[in-house]
């Protein structure tokens, strides 16, 4: 994974106008299960989100890659978080109101899950060693595959 940092790195300006090029939103920044709950009203339980202090205007796939780093198993396999992108993909077009193009979206989502393990996670890996977050292990693991087998993806098809 080391590799495809550099990479982002070194190409960095080109990296963030794409990314800046896509629809963006306001996001939560730091969307995982440990910042939402369900609370009921009147018989029907409605999403809370909290801790909103990291919020961002950025790309609506960062907050869509955090969440199931952290909610899908450890090692969860790629099916599974094509299953979940393709689900959010087809309903963030029905929302917008935009025909959005998956390569478009699913390479914005690959630059942002690089942004992710660039930024914060490397910052929660360093405080990890003394701290010992019982998460890490996971949310890492799931980051770093999802990375490397899109890259895979990618270099399959001709993408540097």
């Amino acid at each position: 994974v080391y590799a495809e940092y550099e990479r982002f790195l070194k190409k960095l300006p080109m990296f963030v106008t794409r990314m800046t090029l896509y629809p963006m939103t306001l996001t939560h920044n730091d969307f995982h299960p440990r910042n939402i709950c369900l609370r009921e009203e009147n018989g029907e339980k409605h999403l809370v989100v909290y801790d909103w202090e990291l919020a961002a205007v950025q790309n609506p796939q960062h907050d869509l890659i955090e969440f199931l780093i952290y909610a899908l198993p450890i090692n969860a396999p790629m099916e599974q978080f094509r299953k979940y992108f393709d689900y959010y993909f087809e309903h963030l077009k029905e929302y917008i109101g935009k025909n959005l193009i998956k390569e478009e979206f699913m390479d914005v989502l690959y630059l942002n899950a690089l942004e992710l393990g660039l930024i914060r996670y490397n910052i929660y890996l360093l405080t990890h060693n003394i701290m010992k977050y019982d998460f890490m292990d996971r949310v890492y693991l799931n980051l770093r595959n999802l990375i490397l087998e899109y890259q895979e993806s990618r270099n399959k098809r001709g993408i540097e």
